[in-house]
């Protein structure tokens, strides 16, 4: 009799055990989806049931986008960019106006930068700083994307604005300096990296500014600076593309 019953209860549970009850709501397969951290594609199938259930469930549809970002950063399928484009756009389409629609919108003009689309990247950018204008991570955004149109005088001012609202972070200077050399403002990049090594000491920073002094003039100071970025690198030799 025992035997029997071990039997049947193995037959009906299967040899993986018994089956979990899938869930019932929108909700319960969006709080399945969020436990799936380390398997992305379950994940991304989860949320989707949560959107099949309710087409207007914004929880759904950014945490999705975010998934989407998530396996392209480690797969880097070429189809989950636009995947993820596609959920901003839900987004943005379902509500325009809400308090996260600006944070919407400068996701969707950094994922717009990174597939080459620089004036949609601007356009929504811009559209995300209308709504948040002290947010330091956007003007940078904005600012790559108008170099990689070659806009140097529409990057300096973003990359400045992003400066205003985040003054200690070093790699800003670091880059507005980057602008400034391309546009032969030379006085404005060496100031720059005197932030940067003020803040973040660094060969490159000595090594760049190095090659600025000698290109306006100044030996003395390009051998000072030569010999500073030597000391904290002893690899480092003058002479090479620093820029």
């Amino acid at each position: 009799m025992i035997v029997l019953l071990v039997t049947a209860l193995a037959a009906s549970c299967g040899k993986k055990g018994p089956k979990t009850q899938a869930p019932d709501s929108a909700e319960a397969y969006l709080k399945r989806a969020k436990g799936h951290f380390t398997d992305t594609d379950a994940a991304i199938k989860d949320a989707g049931k949560a959107i099949a259930l309710d087409e207007h469930y914004l929880a759904a549809y950014e945490f999705r986008a975010e998934m989407y970002e998530v396996r392209y950063r480690k797969t880097k399928r070429p189809n989950d960019v636009a995947r993820a484009l596609a959920d901003y756009d839900k987004l943005v389409a379902l509500e325009s106006d809400g308090p996260k629609t600006g944070e919407w919108l400068g996701k969707r003009g950094w994922l717009k930068l990174r597939a080459g689309n620089y004036d949609g990247a601007i356009a929504d950018l811009k559209a995300s700083l209308d709504k948040d204008r002290h947010n330091p991570r956007t003007y940078r955004r904005l600012a790559r994307a108008y170099l990689a149109k070659n806009d140097h005088a529409n990057a300096a001012k973003a990359c400045s604005y992003a400066i205003k609202y985040d003054p200690n972070d070093a790699s800003l200077y670091v880059t507005r300096s980057e602008i400034y050399y391309a546009m032969k403002k030379y006085e404005e990049a060496i100031a720059d990296l005197g932030k940067v090594i003020e803040l973040q000491p660094d060969y490159l920073a000595y090594a760049r500014r190095a090659e600025l002094y000698r290109e306006i003039g100044q030996p003395q100071k390009a051998i000072d600076d030569y010999e500073k970025a030597r000391s904290l690198n002893p690899e480092f030799e003058a002479g090479g593309t620093v820029w």
